[in-house]
């Protein structure tokens, strides 16, 4: 079995806005081979909520970017979480598994929020780069 984790902190590359409720803490991905059978990842997220709103839904992406060649983003992966609300000064950690090819060492990743629903049917959506 071969295995890889990147496991990162809260910078954010590339200067992506994020709200100010919600906050990713931690992040990671995990690739893990059995034999020719199974060549899946898992993608992992850690959400802490700031705010005074339960968070009911987060949209969010896992980025990789080419560290070697300016970091050009290679691929965006995105998820939806909804199925565990986060409470007001609460953090929660999501996790999804989906096929998903190794990379090379050079190939970098994060996560980023894209959308987050609140209880109260409000949003938050990350603005579209023009």
């Amino acid at each position: 079995m071969f295995s890889l984790l990147l496991i990162c902190g809260l910078l954010l590359q590339g200067g992506e806005v994020q709200p100010t409720d919600v906050q990713v803490v931690k992040y990671g991905f995990r690739y893990s081979t059995y034999g020719t059978v199974d060549n899946r990842a898992s993608f992992v997220a850690n959400f802490k909520n700031l705010g005074k709103r339960t968070v009911t839904a987060i949209n969010w992406q896992f980025v990789f970017f080419d560290s070697i060649r300016g970091d050009r983003v290679v691929d965006v992966i995105s998820f939806r979480t909804d199925d565990k609300p986060i409470k007001a000064g609460s953090q929660r950690g999501y996790g999804k598994r989906i096929d998903y090819g190794a990379l090379p060492n050079h190939i970098k990743g994060y996560a980023i929020i894209d959308r987050v629903e609140y209880a109260d049917g409000s949003f938050w959506q990350r603005p579209k780069p023009d």
